[in-house]
Protein backbone atom coordinates (compact mmCIF):
# COMPACT_ATOMS: atom_id res chain seq x y z
CA UNK A 1 0.00 0.00 0.00
CA UNK A 2 3.09 2.38 0.53
CA UNK A 3 3.36 2.24 -3.40
CA UNK A 4 0.54 4.58 -3.73
CA UNK A 5 2.69 7.29 -2.62
CA UNK A 6 5.26 7.09 -4.91
CA UNK A 7 4.84 7.69 -8.39
CA UNK A 8 7.93 6.21 -9.35
CA UNK A 9 6.23 2.21 -8.31
CA UNK A 10 2.69 2.49 -8.70
CA UNK A 11 0.68 2.43 -12.44
CA UNK A 12 -2.42 3.80 -10.89
CA UNK A 13 -1.06 6.61 -9.49
CA UNK A 14 0.46 7.47 -12.97
CA UNK A 15 -2.97 7.31 -14.53
CA UNK A 16 -4.67 9.15 -12.18
CA UNK A 17 -1.75 12.24 -13.49
CA UNK A 18 -2.23 11.51 -16.83
CA UNK A 19 -6.13 11.40 -16.88
CA UNK A 20 -6.83 14.41 -15.11
CA UNK A 21 -3.82 16.86 -15.23
CA UNK A 22 -2.58 16.05 -18.94
CA UNK A 23 -4.51 19.06 -20.15
CA UNK A 24 -2.21 21.44 -17.98
CA UNK A 25 0.35 23.34 -20.05
CA UNK A 26 3.22 22.07 -16.72
CA UNK A 27 2.14 18.75 -17.48
CA UNK A 28 5.00 15.88 -18.33
CA UNK A 29 4.16 12.49 -18.30
CA UNK A 30 5.43 10.42 -15.59
CA UNK A 31 7.39 7.22 -15.66
CA UNK A 32 8.71 4.50 -13.79
CA UNK A 33 12.11 6.33 -13.61
CA UNK A 34 10.88 9.62 -13.41
CA UNK A 35 7.99 11.96 -11.63
CA UNK A 36 5.73 14.02 -12.72
CA UNK A 37 6.58 17.90 -11.82
CA UNK A 38 6.28 18.53 -8.62
CA UNK A 39 2.81 20.68 -8.73
CA UNK A 40 1.23 17.58 -10.78
CA UNK A 41 3.12 15.29 -8.04
CA UNK A 42 0.63 17.69 -5.49
CA UNK A 43 -2.47 17.57 -7.56
CA UNK A 44 -2.50 13.94 -7.33
CA UNK A 45 -1.49 13.32 -3.54
CA UNK A 46 -4.81 16.07 -2.64
CA UNK A 47 -6.81 13.47 -5.52
CA UNK A 48 -5.70 10.85 -3.72
CA UNK A 49 -6.54 11.64 -0.17
CA UNK A 50 -10.28 11.32 -1.10
CA UNK A 51 -9.61 7.63 -2.36
CA UNK A 52 -11.21 4.57 -0.25
CA UNK A 53 -9.86 1.44 -0.43
CA UNK A 54 -11.37 -1.84 0.25
CA UNK A 55 -9.63 -5.33 0.91
CA UNK A 56 -11.83 -8.23 0.47
CA UNK A 57 -10.62 -11.54 0.07
CA UNK A 58 -11.15 -13.75 -3.53
CA UNK A 59 -10.95 -17.14 -4.44
CA UNK A 60 -10.07 -16.82 -7.69
CA UNK A 61 -7.52 -14.80 -9.58
CA UNK A 62 -6.78 -10.64 -9.97
CA UNK A 63 -7.60 -11.50 -13.78
CA UNK A 64 -10.99 -12.32 -13.98
CA UNK A 65 -11.84 -9.09 -11.61
CA UNK A 66 -9.97 -7.27 -13.84
CA UNK A 67 -12.13 -8.38 -16.33
CA UNK A 68 -15.02 -8.63 -14.59
CA UNK A 69 -14.85 -4.70 -14.21
CA UNK A 70 -13.69 -3.99 -17.74
CA UNK A 71 -16.71 -5.21 -19.22
CA UNK A 72 -19.39 -4.30 -16.71
CA UNK A 73 -18.05 -0.52 -16.77
CA UNK A 74 -16.28 -0.02 -20.12
CA UNK A 75 -13.66 2.61 -18.81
Amino acid sequence: MKDLRYTLNHTLRRNIGNTLFSNRKDFKIATSKKKFPSKIEDLVDQYMENLKVIIAPVYFGRTEIEEYLIEKYKP
